[in-house]
């Protein structure tokens, strides 16, 4: 195992259905040399293989990208409300990319809206977040909000054309430094 371990592992959250944002690729990310795992709406995929037509819940998904030994980065879409009951499928990703305030569909059951359950979660969601947090315009409300509550760093008001040409450049940059050989301790 090179260096930490890791492989760069992208959260986007909140973005809407047939966005850019839902079509990450690896051609999009400009990544044709990494195999680039991911998960959205339309399943899984371990760069052009779709492992899964249906995209199941983020934990499970997310746990199979991370199992696979050909992913050498992941993108997850996490836009339902699975993440309530089953909690993020690693300990930490490197970024964040809050899209939007599309989390979650109306639940008729307590009335509780999209917005409200992303509120709710982004707080969970932001200590686990090793690197950037990438913020689009249609989530600056919400992130106004949390900004201060961490130490990371946040870009804002990022065009959702630009995010895949500044995921695919911090994905090389972090696995890069994932890879680096790790100082070595003397006694």
């Amino acid at each position: 195992v090179e260096g930490t371990g890791r492989i760069p592992i992208v959260l986007v959250a909140g973005a809407e259905a047939g966005s850019p944002l839902e079509h990450l690729t690896a051609q999009q990310l400009g990544l044709d040399d990494m195999t680039i795992g991911w998960h959205d709406a339309r399943g899984l995929f371990a760069g052009s293989e779709k492992l899964a037509r249906d995209p199941g819940q983020a934990f499970f998904a997310g746990r199979t990208l991370v199992n696979d030994r050909r992913i050498e980065a992941i993108v997850m879409q996490i836009n339902s409300d699975d993440l309530v009951t089953t909690s993020l499928p690693f300990p930490w990703f490197d970024l964040l990319v809050l899209a939007g305030q599309n989390f979650t569909s109306m639940d008729p059951a307590n009335g509780r809206s999209s917005e409200a359950v992303f509120a709710d979660l982004l707080p969970t969601l932001l200590p686990a977040c090793d690197g950037e947090i990438l913020v689009l315009p249609k989530a600056m409300e919400i992130a106004e909000d949390l900004r201060a509550t961490t130490g990371a760093v946040w870009r804002t008001g990022i065009a959702e054309e630009e995010t895949a040409a500044i995921l695919g450049t911090e994905i090389r940059r972090i696995a890069a430094a994932h890879r680096a050989p790790l100082p070595q301790q003397h006694n």
